[in-house]
């Protein structure tokens, strides 16, 4: 039996990856954008994530050249031109609002469990010396 749950979860987390790779292009476009050169993508964690996101329509197909031996991925290059479509767009800019959520919270955790520790260290010492 399927557990839906979990299987969501895993999905969500998946799609946690999307932006990180979202961002790396928009990255290499703003670096490249001027210069009108292919770009080979290689030994980059993303590239599977990437070549997802033009399959699923976030990155533009006309982006990205992917060039093929014997089915088999050999090379990936970028040509420069804005890469998202609009979807991706969309994407990227609802998730980035999410992150900040998530980083706050993230934080707030830190400092929850700062205090817890320090309060259970205070106790501790006032109940050893005391």
């Amino acid at each position: 039996m399927v557990n839906v749950k979990h299987e969501l979860e895993k999905m969500q987390k998946h799609r946690e990856s999307y932006y990180p790779a979202l961002q790396k292009m928009l990255v290499l476009y703003e670096e490249n954008k001027d210069k009108n050169q292919l770009i080979q993508l290689r030994d980059d964690p993303h590239i599977l994530i990437i070549l997802e996101l033009r399959d699923i329509g976030y990155i533009e197909q006309d982006a990205l050249t992917v060039e093929k031996t014997f089915n088999i991925i050999s090379a990936v290059w970028y040509n420069g031109a804005y890469p998202l479509t609009e979807k991706g767009d969309t994407f990227f800019a609802g998730n980035a609002g999410q992150r900040v959520t998530h980083g706050l919270r993230y934080i707030l955790i830190k400092a929850g469990i700062i205090a817890a520790v320090i309060i259970l260290l205070s106790v501790l010492y006032r109940s050893i010396f005391y």
